[in-house]
């Protein structure tokens, strides 16, 4: 394997949403530096979705007499939690980078990887070689 293209890579946590899309433009051949941009865009997909899911089911619970306003409130601290591990994923994605590693990131990883999958060809035609043979009945 040839040696990863790291500071392409860290670009893609360090610039949010510009860095990834960047790599992919650039480095769309460099396995390494695509698979963190994938997962750079996966964690920033995450990091949008679970405010905003918070906010669409908490203005639906919110109408809810007396107790809708106080559930929606309290489930305000699986946001904040949900972004703390949003954080520790980000760190972890980095230090993935500087030890030359391509380690899915916790909890956002496997969104990642599809992604991944999805721009790197080869990765493609394995998967969709693995589905489309029969299961073998023993």
């Amino acid at each position: 394997m040839a040696k990863p293209n790291r500071l392409w890579a860290l670009l893609a946590y360090l610039l949010p949403l510009v860095g990834p899309l960047l790599v992919i433009g650039v480095q769309r051949r460099s396995a390494f530096s695509l698979y963190h941009a994938c997962q750079s865009l996966a964690l920033l997909l995450g990091v949008v979705v679970i405010p905003g899911l918070w906010a669409v089911l908490g203005w639906l619970v919110a109408w809810a007499p007396l107790a809708g306003p106080v559930v929606a409130m309290a489930s305000f601290s699986l946001v904040v939690a949900g972004l703390i591990m949003a954080v520790v994923a980000w760190l972890l994605g980095i230090v993935a980078v500087l030890r030359g590693r391509m380690d899915p990131l916790p909890l956002f990883g496997a969104w990642g990887e599809r992604l991944w999958k999805w721009f790197t060809p080869a990765a493609r035609a394995t998967t969709l070689m693995e589905t489309a043979q029969p299961a073998s009945h023993s």
